[in-house]
């Protein structure tokens, strides 16, 4: 940074903030007045602690005096965005998609909700979308309690719900899961879950190996499980199980991925997923394997190689991305793309090949 402005004290109401003063403010204070979340959530813009308390008790009593008040309600984050899009195409005509996302991220309760249509015809000029005309409703809520002193650091309860159907309201697919996650005090987590879910099949399609799933309606539950140790360690894993459902017949999904590291210059983290569907009309089995290296020449110059290769397309492809930020906010990147093809005898042919180089400055005023 070429300017860097730090101050050494905060104010309150004039006056430096000190404890032979007597003018401190308390963090059990604001926790039993106000709420921790609030605190975070009015801290930044209020600039101080007691702006921040004030700005949200004004606002409590703003909130009583409409008989709105509740003991578990007052002074929580709560967010709303929204967003419309409308694409003109002189072949596919014209038509628009729209979301609304409602979020209150707070603890021990929260959740959010998100709505969104996309039009039969609507075609994207920038980006892409993987359905057409759908409506899909996502949601969750979750409570979250802390523990002190204790192993055992956090203790998650959730439920989560996606719903999507047609324009006409036909259920297209539903997915529901209740879960549980608990971390300890030393990082490590552990999450169940039960997925229960639900599709319709207006047209037949195949999956990996053409092992194809007929037209109806199939309803299927499934048992999740995670563990996950602390990635601060110098080497740390992530495991993944599912089992045992889909569609009309059995399926297991493992992954595991690894992370190694050494230094503050070096990570390396081989990754294996499997995952082997077995159904009446034919059986796959998919292995993917992948192995990622990412050396840090400093903390804005660094290298991201990765390596992959599974046994559906038999294909190879390595990805190399040197990013440099130069100053800050403005970056410069070198990518380099190669994919190959191990079906041959000798050396795999080459599928296609890539270098793309882009840069990008922020300019302040």
């Amino acid at each position: 940074y070429k300017h860097l402005n730090v101050h050494g004290f905060w104010t309150v109401e004039g006056q430096k903030m000190s404890k032979s003063l007597g003018n401190t403010i308390s963090p059990l204070e604001m926790k039993q007045k106000i709420g921790m979340d609030a605190f975070r959530a009015h801290y930044a813009p209020a600039g101080t602690p007691k702006a921040a308390m004030d700005e949200c008790l004004r606002a409590q009593k703003t909130i009583s005096g409409i008989a709105a008040k509740n003991a578990a309600m007052e002074c929580k984050v709560a967010q709303a965005d929204f967003y419309y899009q409308r694409s003109f195409s002189s072949t596919a005509g014209n038509d628009d998609s729209a979301a609304i996302a409602l979020s209150f991220p707070n603890e021990p309760w929260g959740g959010d909700f998100v709505f969104k249509q996309v039009g039969e015809n609507f075609l994207p000029a920038l980006g892409f979308a993987n359905r057409f005309g759908i409506r899909q409703f996502v949601g969750s809520v979750t409570h979250l309690t802390r523990y002190r002193n204790t192993y055992l650091n956090q203790l998650e309860f959730a439920t989560d719900y996606e719903f999507v159907t047609n324009l006409h309201g036909r259920l297209e697919t539903r997915t529901n899961d209740v879960s549980v996650r608990a971390a300890s005090r030393l990082g490590d987590e552990v999450t169940f879950k039960l997925i229960d879910s639900e599709e319709n099949v207006p047209v037949q399609f195949n999956l990996p190996g053409s092992v194809p799933v007929p037209v109806g309606s199939y309803n299927w539950t499934n048992v999740y499980a995670q563990f996950r140790t602390f990635d601060g360690r110098p080497v740390s894993i992530n495991t993944e199980f599912t089992c045992c459902s889909f569609y009309d017949g059995r399926s297991i999904r493992t992954r595991v991925a690894i992370s190694y590291r050494p230094n503050a210059y070096l990570e390396v983290l081989p990754t294996y997923e499997g995952t082997y569907i077995q159904l009446p009309t034919g059986h796959v089995d998919i292995h993917l394997l992948a192995l990622q290296t990412i050396v840090n020449f400093m903390p804005d110059m660094n290298i991201d190689m990765q390596a992959q290769y599974d046994n559906i397309s038999r294909s190879f492809a390595f990805l190399a991305r040197y990013r440099w930020e130069y100053t800050p906010g403005s970056e410069f990147f070198v990518v380099y793309n190669d994919q190959r093809d191990v079906l041959g005898r000798g050396f795999p042919d080459m599928v296609n090949r890539a270098v793309i180089v882009k840069i990008n400055r922020l300019f302040r005023f």
